[in-house]
């Protein structure tokens, strides 16, 4: 899987394990207190899952690697080139995704990471609900690397 899709999968989980689904909305990236509001707003407010946004300010989104003094503040916007770069897509279909009306005119954040699923089904033809269970299965599952070195560690 490429890089690119994976980061759109990432936006997708961003949305499905967000911590304040009712306050969902395409129109902005950061609501009025601080909570991410539409798809790349949830993926930005997510460290653990990309390095390349921040939440600034309890409003603002930004680029990480910014400082205050930058042009504009270190501000991004969903059809910047770097994130165009980021996710693999063209302005057109950022717009699609992160716009006003993104995802569809999604309401929800289920709604979003939905429409975000079934475009990398069609861009890159993944579809997520194998690679959500090839992980599952992958993380249960030993590798026969660490079988062999866990038994030459008993057979000692």
């Amino acid at each position: 899987m490429s890089i690119q899709a994976q980061r759109l999968l990432n936006v997708a989980l961003a949305l499905r394990e967000s911590r304040n689904p009712d306050q969902f909305q395409m129109g902005c990236y950061v609501n009025g207190c601080g909570t991410p509001a539409c798809a790349i707003g949830h993926y930005a407010s997510r460290a653990d899952l990309q390095d390349l946004f921040a939440i600034r300010n309890g409003d603002d989104f930004v680029y990480a690697d910014s400082t205050p003094d930058w042009e504009y503040g270190g501000l991004a916007d969903y059809d910047d080139d770097r994130v165009l770069e980021h996710f693999g897509i063209t302005a057109y279909e950022a717009e699609a995704l992160f716009g006003g009306r993104g995802c569809d005119y999604a309401k929800t954040a289920n709604e979003a990471a939905d429409f975000i699923e079934r475009f990398v089904k069609r861009k890159w033809g993944i579809d997520p609900a194998v690679r959500r269970l090839e992980r599952e299965l992958t993380t249960e599952i030993p590798t026969q690397e660490y079988v062999a070195a866990e038994l030459t560690e008993h057979s000692r």
